[in-house]
């Protein structure tokens, strides 16, 4: 059977800490560079955020909508959130790529 791994990379919301806690995922990269890039762009709007709840004076837990458009499961907590990246193996073989329309049949003799 003719198998094909390939890494792709998660990235990773958090916040809280130790029995509270929370990881999620926000998005998934077949590029490693494009995944970093994303991290920063992530880290950077939490830090927006935080000072924005700051300057008006809101609770940690509120975020206005113009704050999700990076990260859909953003979850604040009082001490931040913090993101990174998760190198997952992605498994596909020939029935899936069949299914996916990347498979060529052999060609008959």
């Amino acid at each position: 059977m003719d198998n094909k791994r390939q890494k792709i990379y998660v990235v990773m919301g958090s916040t809280g800490e130790y029995s509270d806690n929370r990881e999620w995922p926000v998005f998934a990269f077949e590029d490693e560079a494009d995944a970093r890039a994303y991290v920063e762009l992530c880290t950077a709007r939490a830090n927006e955020l935080k000072q924005w709840q700051e300057q008006n004076k809101t609770s940690y837990d509120y975020v206005p909508d113009e704050f999700k458009n990076y990260d859909k499961k953003l979850e604040p907590d009082y001490n931040g959130m913090n993101y990174y990246i998760e190198n997952v193996e992605m498994y596909e073989d020939n029935v899936t790529r069949f299914a996916k329309g990347r498979y060529k049949k052999p060609k008959e003799e």
